[in-house]
């Protein structure tokens, strides 16, 4: 190995942490969107057995 294997190997590594850092941004984006979902199924579920209230008058 000589000096200028250095910044390359330094480079790669580098890319590494970006793509790792990329695919844990694209878990998290799914996750929060699974979540999201779950959260509005849960919403609407819960407007749908709340019994009906007549407007007063």
């Amino acid at each position: 190995m000589n000096q200028f294997d250095i910044p390359h190997l330094r480079q790669a590594q580098i890319d590494a942490y970006h793509r790792k850092a990329e695919r844990l941004r694209a878990q998290a984006l799914r996750d929060g969107i699974a979540m999201l979902g779950r959260a509005v199924m849960r919403l609407v579920a819960s407007l749908r057995l709340a019994p009906r209230r007549q407007p007063a008058r």
